[in-house]
């Protein structure tokens, strides 16, 4: 026999499932249709070489990030029940690992740079990679919202932080002529608003 109480909470969790979709969808379509605008803009800025620097540059860094990808936040998720020591572990763990990724990044840099036959890259590699320890620490912050189907400020936060990547590359490709450092800039001014933002939301301090 079916508890009563259950039905309702079934529901709750199916609806709250469903606005999740809706949410992941409105941030998902957001986020490319800003970056596809973006695009589209610095395409008639920028030079080839430059897209040629950002491309190398998002070799190095997407490769860099498979490293981080342990399910530390993912854990946070799946636990039926979360301790302050669980967030504040994960929270640490995730943030070192960005460290010390982004540390290596930043003195490896020329050798990186070196296997493109590039050696103008050293320096964008090392200013990219900033950007980890803020997505791995905001990945915590995200979870911990997708934990309490806090699916709204997560998509919000996410399609305001790409639109702040589009104006802040396009300032300084169009006003200050800053070339590839426009997009690289601009993505970690994306990191570090989407990690600041999703902190604030989560409303908890490590």
């Amino acid at each position: 026999m079916t508890d009563a109480t259950s039905e309702p909470a079934e529901r709750s969790m199916r609806d709250a499932a469903r606005m999740g979709g809706r949410w992941s969808v409105i941030e998902n379509f957001g986020a490319q249709a800003v970056a596809t605008v973006m695009t589209l803009v610095l395409a008639r800025i920028l030079a080839p070489e430059d897209f040629g620097i950002v491309a190398k540059v998002a070799v190095v860094t997407n490769a860099l990030a498979i490293l981080t990808q342990f399910g530390f936040s993912a854990s946070l998720i799946q636990r039926d029940d979360v301790t302050d020591e669980d967030r504040n572990t994960m929270f640490w763990v995730s943030v070192g690992v960005g460290l010390v990724l982004a540390a290596l990044g930043a003195i490896f840099a020329g050798q990186l740079a070196s296997v493109f036959g590039d050696v103008r890259s050293a320096g964008f590699i090392a200013v990219a990679v900033i950007a980890m320890p803020f997505n791995l620490a905001g990945s915590v912050f995200r979870a911990l919202l997708v934990r309490e189907f806090q699916f709204r400020p997560v998509a919000v936060a996410s399609a305001l932080g790409t639109l702040l990547q589009a104006v802040v590359a396009i300032t300084l490709a169009a006003v200050f002529d800053a070339g590839a450092w426009a997009i690289i800039v601009g993505k970690v001014f994306r990191a570090v608003f989407v990690s600041g933002s999703w902190a604030i939301s989560a409303r908890w301090i490590p």
